[in-house]
């Protein structure tokens, strides 16, 4: 996907869009919204904006943009998806942007599915957003805003991420390859996510339960 992709998902995504990619974006974003719904997915086109050395931001082949997409860009720091993110977790994140860009532009620190810290974590991130290091942006995801502290919110530009029409779920649906009247039938089931469609495509004991 690209960044040109979220143009419809709202005024809030428009908005945060443009202040990336005229490279003045806040020092925190929380993007929420229901699971599946690409919040993961404008969060990483996002960082990758920042890094990237091409034309149309992100290009994707730029030597940084290569780095971003392997892992292995030494500014563009991430916390995946866990079951829970302890103090140590964020700490450790935090304790990486103590020291001078390396490659002299922005940094980046994202972490997925926010609302899985805990309370010392999220205590802990707030000091670091308090007090931003320079150039460097902060982007949380989470299902709900109510998943983290009123602190942490507060230094945060929420940005909420809606769900997907039918016709955008089914297109996702048949570029992976699921049948057209099948891609169909989960578009409506999916309340505009494409992570719940691929979940109940790949359910098997669902699809017996309808036939």
């Amino acid at each position: 996907m690209r960044l040109t992709d979220f143009l419809e998902r709202g005024a809030a995504v428009r908005g945060l869009r443009e202040a990336f990619l005229a490279g003045a974006p806040p020092h925190a974003a929380l993007l929420t919204g229901p699971a599946g719904v690409g919040k993961r997915t404008l969060s990483a086109l996002l960082a990758n904006s920042l890094h990237c050395a091409g034309g149309e931001k992100p290009c994707g082949v730029c030597p940084p943009c290569r780095r971003f997409l392997s892992g292995s860009h030494p500014d563009a720091h991430h916390l995946k998806e866990q079951k829970r993110i302890g103090v140590d977790a964020v700490r450790g994140l935090t304790a990486s942007l103590s020291a001078a860009a390396y490659e002299g532009g922005w940094r980046t620190a994202r972490i997925d599915c926010a609302g899985a810290m805990t309370s010392q974590a999220q205590n802990s991130l707030l000091k670091t957003l308090e007090e931003p290091p320079p150039r460097t942006v902060f982007l949380l995801t989470a299902v709900s805003a109510s998943q983290l502290l009123p602190t942490v919110r507060s230094r945060c530009s929420a940005v909420p991420v809606p769900p997907l029409t039918n016709d955008k779920v089914e297109q996702a649906l048949t570029a992976r390859g699921v049948d057209p009247a099948r891609a169909a039938e989960l578009s409506r089931l999916s309340g505009g996510s494409v992570g719940l469609a691929l979940s109940l495509h790949e359910d098997d004991g669902f699809w017996a339960l309808r036939g």
